[in-house]
C-alpha cells in the first residue's frame, strides 16, 4: 500500500519541532489524498524501542506520543515503509534522501541480477518469456511517470517536484493532483492540524512541569519569550501555548505580564531542540 514519507531531501537539518510538523503534514496528506481515515504515523529510527535514537528522535517520540491528534505508533525501522506497517513515515531530509537513493540503487541492482539469471540458459529464457506479463505489471506498478510527482508540503502554495527525465504523463498527473489538493484545501487543513498538535504538546509540557491553571505567573512565563518571526516553528508553538493560556480565563495584569516576559530557558532546554 502507499506510504507517505517525509522529508526526503528538502530539509536536511531539522529540529524536533520540524519532525513533529512533518507528522501533521503527512497525516493530513494521507487522509485527504489517499483516503486513509486515520493514518498511522511512524518515526524512522534505528530500532523500535523507545530508548533508541539520538536526542532529537527521543524528543519527537515524546511529543508525538503526547498528541491525541496524531495516530502515532512509535519508532519504526526503514523496512516498515515497504511492509505497510505505517501510512506515514517521518524522518529528516538527510536520512530520507539516503533511504530514497539507496532504494533506487537496490532496485537497479536486483533488476540487473535478475536479467543475468533469466538469460543464463535457454530454459530460463523460456521461463522469462512466459513471465513477460508479470514483469510488465511490475514495471507499471513502479513507473514514476504514473505518479503525480513528490508534493512539497509546508510551503504557502501547492508545489510538485518532478524528475528532469519525466514524461508528459508525469507532468499531467502532477497538474491534476495539484488541482485536487487545491480543491481539498490541503494547506488550510495542514495549518489546522499543526496548530492542534502544537497545542497538545504545549498542554503536555505544562502538565509535566506541574503548572496548575491557577498559577498565573508560571503560565505567563511558559507563554512568554522572545517573539519568533512569522513562519518560524517556534512562533506557532508560542501561539499554541498562549491560546491555551487564554482558555484558562486568567486575564492577568499588564504589570504581571511585563514582569514575567523572561525567556523560559528551562522549558526550551528540556523539551525543545
Amino acid at each position: 500500500r502507499p506510504v507517505v514519507a517525509l522529508d526526503l531531501g528538502a530539509n536536511v537539518d531539522c529540529t524536533a519541532q520540524h519532525l513533529v510538523d512533518f507528522a501533521s503534514m503527512g497525516s493530513i496528506f494521507a487522509k485527504l489524498t489517499l483516503g486513509v481515515e486515520n493514518p498511522s504515523v511512524g518515526l524512522i529510527n534505528i530500532g523500535e524501542e523507545t530508548s533508541k535514537g539520538n536526542e532529537i528522535a527521543k524528543v519527537v517520540h515524546q511529543q508525538l506520543t503526547a498528541s491525541p491528534n496524531v495516530n502515532f505508533i512509535g519508532n519504526i525501522e526503514p523496512k516498515a515503509m515497504y511492509e505497510g506497517q505505517a501510512d506515514v513515515a517521518v524522518c529528516d531530509g538527510f536520512v530520507g534522501n539516503i533511504i530514497l537513493k539507496t532504494s533506487e540503487a537496490v532496485a537497479k541492482l536486483i533488476k540487473s541480477m535478475l536479467e543475468e539469471e533469466l538469460t543464463a540458459n535457454p530454459i530460463r529464457m523460456a521461463g522469462a518469456a512466459l513471465s513477460r506479463g508479470a514483469y510488465r505489471g511490475l514495471r507499471q506498478r513502479t513507473d514514476p511517470n504514473a505518479r503525480p510527482g513528490a508534493p512539497l508540503l509546508g510551503v504557502n502554495g501547492i508545489v510538485a517536484i518532478l524528475h528532469g527525465s519525466c514524461t508528459d504523463e508525469a507532468i499531467t498527473n502532477a497538474i491534476l493532483h495539484a488541482r485536487k489538493e487545491f480543491e481539498l484545501k490541503l494547506n488550510t487543513r495542514i495549518r489546522e492540524m499543526i496548530e492542534s498538535v502544537h497545542a497538545d504538546v504545549a498542554r503536555a509540557i505544562l502538565t509535566e512541569q506541574g503548572l496548575a491553571k491557577g498559577d498565573k505567573l508560571a503560565l505567563w512565563k511558559a507563554a512568554a519569550g522572545p517573539r519568533a518571526a512569522p513562519g518560524d516553528p517556534d512562533a506557532t508553538r508560542q501561539n499554541a501555548i498562549q491560546r491555551m493560556l487564554k482558555s484558562t480565563s486568567l486575564k492577568g495584569t499588564a504589570e504581571n505580564r511585563r514582569a514575567t516576559l523572561a525567556t523560559p530557558a528551562e522549558l526550551e532546554t528540556e523539551h525543545f531542540v
